[in-house]
């Protein structure tokens, strides 16, 4: 009697810990892609929109300046057109030349469609004809 009562606290404890994670919603694949002051993603709600530059640098660029070795720790707004909200914090790395730049990122804040936005990635910042173009891709979980 004494084993079966404690098999079935061990059985509800686990219920309680394993039946709320595989009814989560798994996070989405997305891109982002940003010029100067816009943006365009496969983000449900948020295919589009803006952001003002400049990024809020979070603290001054540290590495070798002389070889253009930085890492640098930036936050980015991004407002969606129909509404809603989400930030950045990206650490793009520059390596002996100003382009392509690489990095992480993660949304540090944010909702869209009065949801929470969670998510990590990476992105690539290079040079086109037309400015620079920043691809984040990486995963997003909106709830």
């Amino acid at each position: 009697m004494k084993r079966s009562a404690i098999l079935l606290v061990i059985l509800v404890l686990l219920m309680v810990a394993v039946v709320p994670a595989a009814m989560a919603t798994p996070p989405d694949r997305v891109t982002i892609e940003a010029s100067p002051g816009m943006f365009t993603s496969d983000i449900d709600g948020c295919e589009n929109g803006t952001w003002t530059p400049p990024d809020t640098l979070l603290k001054p660029p540290a590495g070798n300046f002389e070889k253009l070795i930085l890492n640098i720790k930036v936050e980015r707004t991004f407002f969606c057109e129909g509404g809603g909200e989400f930030t950045l914090r990206f650490l793009p790395k520059v390596r002996g030349v100003p382009f392509p730049q690489t990095g992480p990122w993660r949304v540090v804040d944010g909702s869209i469609g009065g949801h929470e936005v969670h998510g990590t990635g990476s992105f690539v910042v290079d040079m086109t004809a037309d400015g620079p173009l920043e691809v984040f891709t990486g995963k997003m979980h909106i709830g």
